[in-house]
């Protein structure tokens, strides 16, 4: 007697072969063409996200770039504001600024304006240049610093480059401590005929 599963076989053959064939061809296809292509799809999904995340830091530095380019547009905008509108453009601009300025202060301060000098420097590798004025101021202490306080916060260019406070000879005669005398340097920059502006 032959065994079961060959009857059925016999029996069934017009099915079980074509059924067998069908799976035969679904494993070859499963491990032929579905799990390669699945392995692409993984990788091509990886280069995406490789090349997104590229995209993104180009992306920032294209706008760090932009950012970094506006600021020092922006800055050279200012500088060239600042030589054109704020420095004196020449030394005779520079001596009136300086004596304008340091008059009304003094005015505007209750201060005596002693007598002043004007020396013009040279600065090294620069297009513009200095002028710096000496003068001797005398009154009282509270005075005196409304003065270097207007005198740093002046819309004029204006720098304290030194500063020497002492007892005026007066008050020291008289015994009176009220008056102060101060001797100052303060300067002011000026283009030069080369300087940025000009060109």
């Amino acid at each position: 007697m032959r065994p079961l599963w060959r009857r059925i076989f016999a029996e069934r053959r017009s099915i079980l072969v074509p059924l067998v064939a069908l799976l035969i061809i679904d494993g070859v296809l499963l491990g032929g063409v579905v799990f390669p292509l699945k392995k692409v799809v993984a990788s091509d999904t990886t280069a995406a996200e490789t090349a997104r995340f590229a995209t993104a830091v180009a992306t920032q530095r294209l706008r760090q770039m932009q950012n970094a380019r506006t600021s020092r547009d922006r800055a050279e905008q200012e500088l060239a504001k600042f030589y054109s509108q704020v420095l004196p453009t020449s030394q005779p601009a520079a001596s009136s600024i300086l004596i304008l300025e340091i008059a009304k202060l003094a005015r505007e301060n209750n201060l005596t304006l002693g007598p002043r000098g004007f020396d013009p420097e040279v600065i090294k590798d620069s297009a513009l240049e200095r002028l710096v004025t000496k003068i001797e101021l005398t009154g009282d202490y509270a005075s005196v610093l409304h003065f270097i306080y207007n005198i740093e916060t002046s819309s004029s260019f204006l720098a304290i480059r030194s500063v020497q406070i002492s007892q005026a000879i007066a008050a020291r005669q008289q015994q009176n401590n009220a008056q102060l005398q101060l001797a100052m340097e303060i300067a002011t920059y000026y283009r030069t005929p080369a300087g940025p502006a000009s060109k």
